[in-house]
Order: C-alpha cells, then sequence, then structure tokens
C-alpha cells in the first residue's frame, strides 16, 4: 500500500485547518466550488467534512457548514485555490514510497 496522503482523512483534515488559518474570513455557500485545470487524474479526497471529487480536467470541492464553522470561516474561493494547490503536489507524487 502506498503512503499517499491523500488517502488519509486524518491528514487531509489538518492540511485544510493549516490552510484555513491562512485565508481571510468569509461567507459559507452550499454550492460546490470548481477549480478548473489538468489534473490528469480521477481521484476522491475526503476530510472531516469535505469532499474533493478530482477529474481530468477539474476539482471540485463540497464542504459543509459545521466544517466550515470549525475551520474558522475561511473564504471558501481563497480556501480551495490553496488546497488545489497541495492536492495538485500530491498527485504529482513519485517518491514510491510503499509500506
Amino acid at each position: 500500500m502506498k503512503l499517499i496522503p491523500m488517502y488519509n482523512w486524518i491528514y487531509v483534515s489538518s492540511e485544510a485547518e493549516n490552510i484555513a488559518n491562512r485565508c481571510k474570513k468569509g461567507g459559507y455557500s452550499r454550492k460546490p466550488v470548481v477549480i478548473f485545470g489538468d489534473f490528469g487524474k480521477r481521484v476522491i479526497i475526503n476530510g472531516r467534512g469535505i469532499i474533493v471529487n478530482v477529474l481530468n480536467d477539474k476539482m471540485v470541492f463540497r464542504i459543509t457548514r459545521n466544517t466550515h464553522r470549525a475551520l474558522g470561516e475561511p473564504n471558501l474561493y481563497e480556501f480551495c485555490e490553496k488546497m488545489s494547490k497541495v492536492i495538485r503536489g500530491w498527485l504529482d507524487d513519485k517518491s514510491g514510497k510503499v509500506n
């Protein structure tokens, strides 16, 4: 089994907290936030109250209201943009670490 952080929901949740601390305050929206880009893989990443669907050409973020409050109410668009950069790094990881 590969040691890939995107499959560990605890790591994803802690990374989301770190990113939210660096974002401005903002409102909540039920609508998913879509980030377009060439990701080249299809992956579903989840954390506590966060679901990210990575498709070949876009990334769709869904965040619950309670999680948005728990993260300190960050600006959703800024948060998703920064989180997408972290996830892109995880997808491009070529380290090949295994258990």
